[in-house]
């Protein structure tokens, strides 16, 4: 999966990185980005190529899980999430995987 400028943005965002952040930074947050996206999507029931650029119901939750697995607790997400996850399933599961709205 390629990781566009703009997903590392969001990424970077979800992290409190700055543009000073190191290559070293860099390339593990777009590691844990890749990971992440598939992790999410799939969790979600989203489609493998499901667009987190565009504002969604699906993106603050990739934020989120970016955000513990870059503190070394992605762990943690699922059980705190939940609730999140359960909404934003069945919000799909409506919408039939559109990102609009």
């Amino acid at each position: 999966m390629v990781i566009d400028g703009e997903l590392i943005s969001i990424a970077k965002e979800a992290c409190y990185l700055t543009d000073t952040a190191s290559p070293e930074e860099i390339l593990r947050l777009k590691t844990i980005t890749e990971d992440a996206v598939i992790k999410i999507a799939h969790l979600l029931g989203l489609p493998k190529d499901f667009d987190f650029t565009v504002p969604s119901m699906a993106r603050p939750i990739l934020k989120n899980y970016i955000f513990y697995a870059w503190n070394d607790v992605g762990e943690e997400f699922e059980g705190r999430y939940l609730s999140d996850i359960i909404q934003t399933q069945d919000y799909y599961k409506v919408k039939g995987c559109s990102a609009d709205d």
